[in-house]
């Protein structure tokens, strides 16, 4: 079976032999073209790889540009945004700041408002307290006038009330208290020219002793200013009018009456000499 494959061996032998005497045969020329081919085939290949690289550039250059294209769009939508985003607030910042100008106009319009509103208050107060003092005082002047000075004293303490320390109502409360003091200085015991002694008492009673009887009468004050009295016995119908002295010791008529002109002096005063116009009437 071996010495069978003999033949197919040397045969296969030959033709390999045969082919490469065939193959280092190769002329010149087809060594050239096939080096021709080679560089073809290379330069092709150079192409086909340059194709695939500007291929490649392409499309990154593209995809480049198509991202910087989406970055400029968003970008641009970006700053549309936020030009829209500032717009809005800059519309907000000016609605708060209109806002915020009608508050202080506002409030300055109230605060002007409530500003005239008190010193209106002020000035009515201030007349108003002027027309309280002037009627206090007008009508304290016109007791004073009236020679009622207990009236005139109410109104001057009125009046000092609302205006403490007020030196006209303090200098008149003054005068009408002398003047009121001046009233009841006639009080005491009288030595009367025509005999009697009378008792002469602040709660306006009088008694008078004459010789042989008593009688019971009552006195008032005339005038404080001009210290003038006049002093009635009821039970027996006279009146008698005097002036009271400045001392408060001597009493002088000031009308004629139906016991004609008696006066008088206080009972532990020296007694007027005759000059003096004393004439004791029994």
């Amino acid at each position: 079976m071996g010495s069978n494959k003999l033949p197919y061996l040397f045969s296969g032998l030959i033709f390999i032999l045969v082919h490469s005497i065939s193959v280092l045969a190769v002329t010149d020329a087809e060594l050239d073209a096939l080096e021709k081919q080679l560089k073809q085939q290379e330069r092709q290949e150079t192409q086909r790889l340059q194709n695939v690289q500007d291929e490649k550039k392409r499309k990154d250059e593209a995809e480049a540009e198509a991202n910087q294209q989406e970055e400029i769009e968003t970008d641009k939508k970006r700053r549309i945004e936020l030009d829209k985003q500032s717009k809005q607030e800059k519309l907000e910042r000016q609605r708060r700041e209109e806002e915020q100008t009608k508050e202080r106009e506002a409030l300055r319009l109230i605060k002007e408002e409530q500003s005239r509103k008190e010193r209106e208050e002020k000035i009515r107060a201030e007349l108003e307290k002027k027309a309280q003092y002037e009627n206090h005082i007008n009508k304290a002047a016109i007791y004073m006038e009236n020679e009622n000075y207990s009236e005139a004293l109410a109104e001057y303490n009125l009046l000092l009330v609302s205006f403490p320390n007020d030196a006209i109502a303090i200098e008149k409360i003054k005068i009408a208290n002398a003047l009121i003091k001046s009233c009841t200085e006639i009080a005491g015991r009288w030595q009367i020219s025509h005999g009697p002694v009378w008792t002469i008492y602040e709660d306006k009673t009088a008694i008078g002793a004459w010789l042989i009887f008593t009688a019971e009468g009552e006195w008032e004050c005339l005038s404080a200013k001009n210290r003038e009295f006049t002093v009635r016995w009821p039970g027996y119908g006279w009146v008698n009018y005097f002036k009271l002295s400045e001392d408060a010791n001597r009493l002088t008529p000031i009308r004629t009456t139906i016991q004609k002109n008696i006066s008088g002096y206080r009972v532990g005063t020296e007694a007027p000499r005759i000059d003096d116009k004393w004439k004791p009437a029994l």
